[in-house]
């Protein structure tokens, strides 16, 4: 179970569930999701602005239908008869939830003994998925820092690679209710910024027109 950044770097690992469990079971018993529920993650403790608007959402991951929708989970609308704006939202979560997607890509190519089962004790499989992931971040750093091409896309220390997130200044402190009617509120108000001048993509809307499916 791994959380990844914009840059393919993983920021939160849990290694050692066993692969047949649900996705959502594990995250729940993993470190991460206890300390999500708990409020103990290094995340705003309050509502934050959406860039360009005065809309307001609580810090929070994409994940797949697998994971339970709250205020610090955010997944697509399920369904068949969804409106154009919603069709527009679960593309741009699809979009963000494809970088985890090819940090996992990228980790499995560079350290090949992870395309295969990893015949050793449970403990000994545990330390190496583990290095891997520590190599894994040295060697994207280091390739970012040096100006490597990555991806069509050259990372430089002019476009900050090298430093932390930073998370935009609290205000109006609230609490996370854990409500699913609220982070259902919070899913639309994000539907609302995707179709707004300040949080749209120009060619989102081509996967409406083309009726492309959202996870493409």
């Amino acid at each position: 179970m791994a959380v990844a950044d914009h840059l393919y770097r993983f920021t939160l690992v849990d290694i050692g569930a066993y692969g047949g469990n649900s996705d959502g079971g594990i995250f729940s018993d993993s470190q991460i999701g206890l300390n999500l529920n708990n409020e103990q993650l290094n995340l705003p403790k309050g509502t934050i602005n959406l860039p360009g608007s005065t809309l307001k959402t609580f810090g929070f991951f994409i994940a797949d239908d697998a994971f339970k929708l709250s205020n610090r989970i955010m997944k697509p609308y399920s369904g068949k008869n969804l409106s154009d704006k919603q069709k527009i939202c679960n593309y741009r979560f699809s979009r963000a939830r494809r970088t985890v997607e090819s940090a996992f890509g990228i980790l499995a190519n560079k350290w090949r003994i992870l395309h295969t089962a990893i015949c050793m004790l449970p403990e000994t499989a545990n330390i190496i998925t583990t290095a891997s992931v520590c190599l894994h971040n040295y060697v994207l750093k280091e390739e970012q820092r040096s100006g490597y091409k990555f991806y069509s896309k050259e990372i430089t220390p002019e476009n900050n690679i090298n430093q932390n997130p930073t998370w935009f200044p609290l205000s109006n402190v609230e609490e996370c209710s854990g409500n699913v009617r609220d982070a259902q509120n919070q899913r639309n108000t994000l539907c609302e910024y995707f179709v707004s001048p300040t949080g749209e993509l120009a060619w989102q809307y081509d996967f409406i027109r083309r009726g492309v499916h959202a996870d493409n």
